[in-house]
C-alpha cells in the first residue's frame, strides 16, 4: 500500500504477526523516485500512531526503527481484530512536516470499525487529568487545557518528565479515523496545567490521547469531545 504525503510518497507494508502486526515504512521522493531519510525530530526520525479497534479503545505511539535498507519498521501489539489506522509522521532533511496515513486490517476485507468513540475513564498509572471546559469550534485554533493530579490524594502533578522531547503530546483523531494531528504542548510546563492548540478541520465526534511520563511511567489518557 502507498499513500502520498506531499511531495513524498510513503509505502507501507502490513505483515500479521503472533501479536499484531509489523508495519515497514519506505518514504520516497515523488520527483526522483529516490529515498528520503528524515531528521530526528523530537527525539526520532519517525512517529508511528495506530488507532482502531471497537470503540477506538486502541491507540498505539511507537518510534519506527531505521533499516540498513533504508525503510522504517515497528511490530505493532494488536490484540484486538478489526480496521485500524496508521498515521505516519515525519520531517524530511530540508523539508517541512508530513503526515502520511494509511488504513488496513487485521480481520480480512470486510472488517470496519465497530461502533462511535468510546469515552474511557481519564485516569492512567495513578495520574488523573481534567479536560478544562472551554469553547470549541471546528475550523479554528482552539485553546485546550488539561489539569494533572494524583489519583489517590488529589495533589498537583508538577513534574512531569521529558518524553519524546516535549512533556506532553497529544494526538487527535476524528471518529471516522480520517483526520489525524500530533500536537505538543504549549510552551515548557511540567504540570498541573498543560495546553495545546488543536485545529478541528470540521463538526463531530473526535477522540484525544494525552501522553505524559512521570517518575518513568507513560501515563496515556483517552478523551472524547464533542466538536460543534
Amino acid at each position: 500500500m502507498a499513500v502520498g504525503a506531499a511531495a513524498y510518497t510513503v509505502e507501507m507494508r502490513v505483515t500479521r504477526t503472533v501479536s499484531g502486526v509489523r508495519l515497514r515504512l519506505a518514504i520516497t521522493d515523488r520527483v526522483t523516485h529516490l529515498p528520503v531519510s528524515p531528521s530526528v525530530t523530537r527525539d526520532t526520525p519517525m512517529h508511528l500512531f495506530v488507532v482502531g479497534g471497537s470503540g477506538l479503545r486502541v491507540f498505539r505511539h511507537e518510534q519506527p526503527h531505521a533499516q540498513q535498507d533504508g525503510t522504517f519498521v515497528s511490530d505493532v501489539a494488536l490484540r484486538e481484530t478489526g480496521l485500524y489506522m496508521a498515521f505516519a509522521e515525519f520531517v524530511p532533511d530540508n523539508g517541512t512536516p508530513q503526515m502520511a496515513q494509511q488504513a488496513f486490517t487485521t480481520a480480512g476485507p470486510l472488517a470496519s470499525r465497530l461502533g462511535e468513540p468510546v469515552d474511557e475513564p481519564h485516569v492512567w498509572n495513578g495520574i488523573r487529568a481534567v479536560l478544562s471546559p472551554t469553547e470549541i469550534k471546528s475550523g479554528a485554533a482552539n485553546a485546550l487545557a488539561f489539569d494533572l493530579a494524583e489519583e489517590a490524594s488529589g495533589a498537583p502533578v508538577s513534574d512531569l518528565e521529558p518524553f519524546l522531547g516535549a512533556f506532553a503530546h497529544l494526538f487527535v483523531v476524528s471518529a471516522d479515523l480520517t483526520e489525524g494531528q500530533h500536537l505538543i504542548q504549549n510552551g515548557d510546563a511540567r504540570g498541573p496545567r498543560v495546553t495545546f492548540s488543536p485545529i478541528f478541520p470540521r463538526t463531530g465526534r473526535y477522540k484525544l490521547w494525552l501522553e505524559i511520563q512521570r517518575g518513568g511511567e507513560l501515563a496515556t489518557i483517552p478523551f472524547v469531545l464533542e466538536v460543534p
